[in-house]
């Protein structure tokens, strides 16, 4: 398996839409950044 964030993008923004509206009661959002939107900025293979 390959990781390609590009196809990702979408859901990932999902998240952190979610993060931003129940990190206080959810440990799932630990760790991801809610400050800006999510940007790859790696090379899909």
């Amino acid at each position: 398996n390959v990781y390609q964030p590009s196809r990702c993008e979408e859901v990932l923004e999902e998240i952190r839409q979610c993060c931003i509206k129940h990190s206080a009661i959810s440990v799932v959002c630990d760790g991801i950044d809610t400050s800006k939107p999510y940007e790859h900025n790696t090379i899909d293979y």
